[in-house]
């Protein structure tokens, strides 16, 4: 059956990428023409001008999910109703020109005053004082309707007869040209498996029309209804609330046709934010400009919606560059000079004076101080040593947290015949990941259990966790130097293995595994150890990854651009701040 003329079907391409917090796609819209909603008007739609309007906008939002009011309002009150919102955003796009601040994807990665939902839509909030009551009060007894059967608290019953919803969030979303569609999303999960009234309603106010040009606000109907992740027949998972590749009606088992909100200026649109929805690509010249008002039935605690604890007030270059370079004593040469954190090559090696722990060169220099020695005596410089070597073995324990990625084939290389298949862990080049756990059990399959397998950490280890026990690998290796140690080896090996193997060692030397009896020396370890690097060791051990350190810091100071997500197991970041 044909889709009326008032219907379009956006489908997106095969183009994706990722950005910090959320994975995106470019999306190629599908184009049908619009027919004005007078001439055959949808069941969502509802003319302001009739009598029980209310009454018809709460049943549609039971229905649907939505509703699209039309004119609500008059030229000069939405002119009036909406210019704190605009002006509010000049302001803050003025803002950012004028500090050259490029934004990252996410809230986190934003400001208080402003973040980027998806490229080119800034989200910019305001407070309810700002807007003129007398206007707010015909939406909002809309919405106290619409949540009154929600409502339960002594507190919410007092509300309602107030006529006033609980305040969540107002502010101005702005797409600008070119924007692409975000992916489908809700905005809140259900709170139980059976299905219940709104808890929270978006209420979206233009600017001016919204043309299909523009990429207005795109809404599955009935699919909030159908988003309860906790229902027993439920396909899916929290990962509806998210701007995540896999969303889309078809998930969620819809057969309807998505619509696309074009409306006349003075007509808003509100929506229960448990609706499937996306904000549309705006193929216009100009800026699509829509505020946005959030109300909430009074029990209800609305998910964290602004989560940066930065202010564009003190925001300041100059101010990051010095906190960076307080911390990593290599990059203090010339305070203009630009700042290269390779995570590729390597990582600076840290330092922060006057804190409980020691940092790598305080530690490496306490070392070289007060234990240059050979171990096994029974003086402080001797038992330093030994304790350098016990406590570098203890902090790099690689039996902790799980390994994840991405699966690979080996069949083409490995059979009967191999008896060592080497791998890496991540890449240095371009983060990828691999699942090495897949990886070494295809491997023992493969030849028989006649092959060891050796996997290469280093530039995995700083950037997740390693457990060799779960990976089943019979080595593994990695160095501190990627994680703000000094340049060393660690190496892992099953006990039998290292046990069996022959070593080359002279014939004086201990012949065993590190012992608290044998004063921790190994048969794989020759003469006497690099002390200083064992105790610069132990400190890298017990400090923090250097891409998540790096990146908070720039977070507090400034915008950061990733390229890659942070939630994504299939890669480890590889940071490059300039």
């Amino acid at each position: 059956m044909p889709a009326p003329s008032w219907l379009r079907r956006a489908a997106c391409s095969g183009l994706s990428g990722t950005l910090p917090g959320l994975h995106f796609r470019f999306c190629t819209v599908q184009k049908r023409p619009f027919a004005d909603s007078t001439s055959q008007e949808a069941p969502w739609i509802v003319r302001a001008s009739e009598a029980n309007h209310q009454a018809l906008a709460a049943e549609s939002i039971s229905k649907h999910g939505f509703v699209i009011l039309k004119n609500l309002f008059d030229a000069e009150e939405l002119k009036t109703l909406t210019a704190p919102a605009t002006s509010k955003a000049e302001e803050i796009m003025s803002t950012l020109r004028s500090k050259r601040v490029s934004l990252g994807i996410g809230s986190r990665a934003g400001f208080r005053e402003v973040c980027l939902r998806s490229p080119g839509r800034y989200d910019i909030p305001c407070e309810f004082k700002e807007f003129p009551s007398e206007l707010l009060e015909r939406i909002e007894s809309i919405a106290s309707k619409v949540l009154a059967d929600t409502k339960s608290s002594a507190e919410a019953g007092r509300a309602q007869d107030l006529g006033i919803p609980g305040r969540a969030f107002a502010g101005l979303v702005r797409a600008q040209p070119k924007s692409e569609a975000q992916i489908w999303h809700a905005d809140s999960p259900h709170s139980v498996p059976e299905h219940q009234g709104p808890h929270l309603l978006n209420v979206l106010v233009p600017s001016g029309s919204v043309t299909s040009e523009m990429g207005p606000t795109e809404l599955v109907p009935g699919s909030h209804l159908l988003t309860n992740h906790l229902k027993d027949s439920a396909q899916f998972g929290t990962e509806i609330l998210y701007q995540s590749e896999s969303n889309s009606p078809q998930m969620i088992g819809s057969s309807e046709e998505p619509i696309a909100a074009t409306m006349d200026a003075g007509s808003i649109l509100i929506f229960d934010d448990r609706v499937l929805h996306r904000g549309g690509q705006n193929r216009a010249a100009r800026d699509r400009d829509v505020t946005f008002f959030s109300y909430t039935k009074a029990d209800f605690m609305p998910s964290t919606y602004y989560e940066s604890v930065r202010t564009l007030k003190t925001y300041d270059h100059t101010a990051m560059a010095a906190t960076i370079r307080s911390e990593f004593p290599g990059l203090r040469h010339g305070k203009d000079a630009p700042v290269l954190a390779d995570g590729a090559s390597g990582s600076q090696v840290h330092q922060t004076l006057g804190q409980v722990k020691m940092s790598v060169l305080e530690a490496m220099m306490e070392q070289l101080r007060f234990g240059t020695a050979n171990i096994g005596g029974s003086y402080d410089s001797s038992r330093r040593a030994e304790q350098a070597v016990a406590s570098a073995r203890s902090a790099m324990d690689l039996s902790r947290c799980a390994l994840d990625g991405s699966p690979d084939a080996v069949g083409a290389v490995v059979d009967h015949r191999t008896r060592l298949v080497a791998m890496g862990a991540a890449s240095n080049g371009v983060g990828t990941a691999h699942d090495i756990t897949s990886l070494c059990q295809r491997a023992r399959d493969l030849s028989n259990g006649n092959a060891w397998t050796f996997v290469d950490a280093v530039h995995y280890a700083p950037h997740g966790h390693l457990d060799v026990q779960s990976i089943g690998c019979d080595f593994l290796a990695c160095s501190p130097y990627k994680f703000f140690g000094p340049h060393a080896g660690v190496l892992y090996g099953r006990r039998a293995t290292l046990e069996s193997l022959p070593a080359d060692r002279l014939d004086c030397s201990d012949n065993s595994l590190p012992s608290i009896e044998n004063g921790n020396m190994s048969r794989w370890e020759l003469g006497t150890q690099n002390y200083e690097a064992l105790a610069g060791i132990t400190a890298a051990g017990r400090s923090e990854m250097p891409s998540s350190h790096l990146i908070r810091l720039f977070y507090q100071h400034c915008s950061v651009h990733l390229c890659c997500s942070t939630h994504s197991p299939a890669h480890r970041h590889t940071a490059g701040f300039f």
